[in-house]
């Protein structure tokens, strides 16, 4: 058995937080097609891709589903929904500080591993630069 092979096994009997990757050749499939495939029944399903040499080819796709972990804001309060039951991470009910504290939990070591993987991925709706800016939003939030 290989090095990495071993170092992975041992880190999954540790429960350690650690990437498995997978090199694929792209000549059939395309990264929208894959994320067609496996975001099926999916609520939550992400498609990020790289760019390299400007807008003309991309470098990395990073596809997901299924998250570990959900970080929300309503009525101003932020909150998180595990999608596992093996974590119970307390983290503030202050927006900003709340997404500081799961960045904080969320890093691990990632090897030997060059590429740029993201700790977390989501976005950021609109109404969050209230708690970044001191702005008084005048549009009323019809989507939640």
């Amino acid at each position: 058995m290989n090095d990495f092979k071993n170092n992975f096994i041992k880190g999954l009997k540790q429960k350690k937080p650690q990437f498995l990757t997978k090199d694929l050749i792209a000549d059939v499939e395309t990264p929208i097609s894959c994320l067609l495939k496996l975001k099926k029944n999916q609520k939550y399903s992400f498609l990020l891709e790289s760019v390299e040499g400007g807008s003309l080819r991309g470098r990395y796709s990073l596809i997901g589903c299924d998250p570990d972990i959900i970080w929300e804001v309503k009525n101003n309060i932020a909150s998180i929904t595990y999608q596992d039951k093996n974590y119970n991470y307390e983290i503030s009910k202050e927006p900003i500080q709340s997404l500081k504290d799961l960045i904080k939990i969320s890093r691990f070591d990632k090897g030997k591993i060059d590429i740029p993987y993201p700790i977390l991925v989501g976005y950021l709706g609109y109404p969050m630069i209230k708690h970044m800016e001191k702005i008084d939003l005048l549009n009323k939030d019809n989507i939640n």
